[in-house]
């Protein structure tokens, strides 16, 4: 499972971790209105690739476990957890 969480947290964390760089130059170079729309254009991408990602394991959760195991009754345990 906490592979499962780091996936869904890495690549948003990523990216916005790239945001923070190029909104840290804007501000620096004194572009705040640019930063501005940076900033949410970042946060709606972040947030709709995280949707995506929660969407793809909740209709997937099952077949996830597989990667992991074969075992059954492990697979049953982990689909509570979606």
């Amino acid at each position: 499972m906490t592979n499962i969480v780091k996936v869904m947290f890495n690549v948003v964390f990523g990216f916005q971790i790239a945001t923070c760089s190029i909104i840290g130059q804007l501000i620096g170079a004194n572009n705040i209105q640019l930063a501005k729309k940076i900033e949410r254009l970042a946060f709606m991408f972040s947030t709709t690739v995280f949707f995506v990602i929660f969407m793809i394991l909740s209709f997937i959760g099952k077949n996830v476990f597989y990667l992991y195991t074969r075992n059954e009754e492990l697979i049953k345990l982990g689909e509570g957890m979606f």
